[in-house]
């Protein structure tokens, strides 16, 4: 047996097991995750998203044994206040993740500062209810394609940068309700929404007549 298959069978033996393929959680994680539908993984009260991490022997080895987390698309983060940030590197081993949600915790910023990689091209972000005051274009560019559902509401931004959502051309619904978008947020931020957009929604702060204005 090579060293890298001693390696993963040691692995499985602790319990990090394939988690949503066969709906068993690691050891490790069973205290604040569970898997539910085979493919959805749920954590609350998470410390570090560094627990869901795969070891990188296993997730850079297309020759290494099934990953864990391959067949996990959907991955719920709630009630977890001591995550400030997102690390895509963490999560390397979410191949096919396509919704992600880290709702009621304590996000300032989406992605960590000097974090290695991007995640996969997710369909939906949910990030309501953290502490998030501005929006950066850079961590959104591996989902400008793939985006259709984003929910920042019930933050604090204030910033947005300019065509921000621009180059968002699938997007269909985006929710920045009650944050704290200031007045004089320029109107070409929202103007140049992709016409993909079905459902906008700005409510808990007026920004309609700084938009109708100066349009």
């Amino acid at each position: 047996m090579k060293p890298l298959q001693i390696l993963y069978v040691l692995w499985l033996l602790i319990g990090l097991h394939s988690c949503c393929e066969e709906s068993s959680l690691p050891a490790s994680l069973q205290r604040w995750c569970q898997c539910s539908k085979g493919s959805v993984l749920t954590c609350k009260g998470l410390e570090s998203t560094k627990a869901l991490q795969v070891p990188e022997a296993l997730a850079n080895d297309i020759q290494a044994p099934v990953n864990p987390y391959e067949k996990t698309v959907a991955l719920h983060i709630t009630e977890s206040s001591k995550i400030t940030c997102l690390d895509p590197s963490h999560l390397r081993g979410f191949s096919q993740l396509r919704t992600l949600s880290v709702t009621l915790s304590g996000l300032k910023t989406f992605i960590c500062a000097n974090a290695q990689g991007q995640f996969a091209p997710l369909r939906s972000l949910n990030l309501k209810n953290n502490s998030l005051t501005q929006l950066k274009s850079e961590d959104f560019a591996s989902m400008r394609q793939s985006l259709t559902e984003l929910n920042l509401s019930q933050n604090y931004i204030g910033y947005i940068t300019s065509r921000f959502f621009a180059g968002m051309s699938v997007l269909q619904k985006l929710d920045l309700s009650t944050n704290q978008l200031k007045e004089d947020l320029k109107p070409n931020v929202f103007l140049t929404l992709p016409s993909s957009l079905q459902r906008l929604d700005i409510s808990g702060k007026s920004i309609y007549n700084v938009i109708c204005n100066e349009s």
